[in-house]
């Protein structure tokens, strides 16, 4: 009851969302790919709003993130005394997420941020939030991939950063190889050079000996 209530809250509600999102972070081991900025940095100096989150994939491309934690209507359907009632707020609830994913789409980050995905990830912190959406909004997942928004809760958000994870450590892989054969190309080179002068030296102490002869 005390945390129904504390999330009745925008601010505090505002801020779980944040940290489920951080938590996604850090159990896909995206820390130093994902740049983040919640509430306080929410615009640019151009007005223009700023994405909750942008995450950096290998060859420069970025991904979108944007936290919304639709809870009113949601816990008002947990409190309801009859199915009617239920049913209502259900719908309430359902019409919230889909006028955050068209809100969403509407900001057009895809356009305003340079080198990102086409599409941009709605992030619910919680998995029923998405589940009870579908039992007013049937169409609400295909309604968002037509709007070029991906509706992601967090195990499907961990599933996502960890796939860019893998691209990055594969990335690295293939830089190290790049420097492996480079660093192994100037040894040879090296060792060649050696070789030649060692063989030189060799050349002029027969001279000089020819020579003293």
């Amino acid at each position: 009851s005390a945390l129904k209530d504390a999330l009745k809250k925008p601010h505090v509600r505002g801020r779980w969302g944040e940290v489920q999102l951080r938590n996604c972070i850090e159990m896909a081991g995206m820390s130093e790919y994902a740049d983040v900025s919640f509430q306080e940095f929410t615009a640019d100096e151009q007005g223009r709003h700023i994405p909750d989150m942008i995450v950096r994939m290998p060859g420069g491309r970025k991904v979108i993130v944007d936290a919304k934690t639709p809870l009113d209507a949601f816990l008002n359907s947990l409190e309801a005394l009859t199915d009617e009632q239920r049913a209502t707020e259900l719908a309430r609830h359902g019409r919230h997420v889909k006028d955050h994913v068209k809100r969403l789409s509407q900001r057009a980050y895809t356009s305003v941020v340079k080198d990102s995905a086409d599409f941009t990830v709605l992030f619910l912190p919680n998995e029923s939030f998405l589940y009870a959406a579908p039992e007013a909004e049937p169409d609400i997942v295909e309604y968002a991939l037509e709007q070029k928004v991906l509706i992601a809760t967090p195990p499907t958000l961990i599933g996502l950063l960890k796939v860019i994870r893998f691209g990055w450590s594969e990335q690295r892989l293939a830089e190290n190889a790049q420097r492996i054969s480079e660093m192994g190309a100037e040894l040879h080179k090296r060792i060649c050079d050696f070789q030649d002068s060692y063989v030189n030296v060799g050349k002029h102490l027969d001279k000089a000996k020819d020579e003293y002869e």
